[in-house]
């Protein structure tokens, strides 16, 4: 659709500016797989000095055919860079103004946390052997060497929250919370943690008292913090 698409808002002003739309974004590099597809745009974050901002392209035809790209662009929504994923992008988190982390798909090492660079096609795996699976990650305010991140519960309903240091290769596990059973599928609360402005603590969502709730966690300065 034409009138569907991305739009900056101005929360003093209220004035809201459109960028694109979704059609805009089809007919780049358009591939035969978009045709008769339902897409739409998720996951918008920006930068951390708001200058640009990414985005997910997603098109699906039915429950076994999903689709998505990865795109950033300056916050006027030019200078468009579509990353060179392949078919699967599920969460991302900002390394620094160039430098953007995404669980997803590559050609070079499948299905992986992977470090890419606006504007490059050079991507760098990890925490190969070490994080195998999907989570939320996002990088500390204070040190963006590291970065938090979550699991799904695992088959004893375990979901873990760690850091991970980028220079070493290490990761801490911090806590490790049992999801009860009522909360599955569509009802899962997935932990989602999110930085403090300090890179001192860490709240996230958690089920495991048996009740969505809100939690928070101070991550241990002797860590990562006196590295700086």
């Amino acid at each position: 659709p034409e009138a569907e698409g991305l739009s900056l808002v101005d929360l003093e002003s209220r004035e809201i500016k459109k960028l694109f739309s979704i059609k805009d974004i089809v007919s780049i590099d358009f591939d035969d797989t978009m045709e008769d597809a339902h897409h739409y745009f998720t996951h918008c974050l920006f930068s951390p000095s708001g200058n640009k901002f990414v985005f997910f392209h997603r098109w699906i035809k039915d429950l076994n055919f999903v689709k998505t790209r990865m795109i950033s662009c300056d916050v006027d929504g030019s200078n468009k860079f579509i990353f060179p994923t392949n078919g699967m992008v599920s969460h991302i988190g900002w390394k620094d103004e160039k430098r953007i982390m995404a669980y997803c798909s590559t050609k070079l090492f499948g299905d992986a946390y992977t470090l890419f660079e606006v504007g490059k096609n050079e991507y760098f795996r990890i925490g190969e052997g070490i994080i195998t699976s999907d989570g939320h990650p996002s990088f500390s305010p204070s040190n963006n060497n590291y970065f938090m991140t979550d699991t799904y519960p695992d088959k004893f309903r375990l979901s873990t929250l760690f850091l991970f240091d980028c220079n070493t290769n290490k990761r801490y596990d911090l806590v490790k919370l049992k999801q009860p059973m009522q909360f599955k599928q569509e009802l899962r609360c997935d932990l989602h943690p999110r930085w403090n402005r300090a890179g001192t603590s860490i709240c996230f969502d958690s089920a495991h008292t048996g009740m969505r709730s809100l939690c928070v966690v101070d991550v241990d300065k002797s860590i990562y913090l006196e590295k700086t």
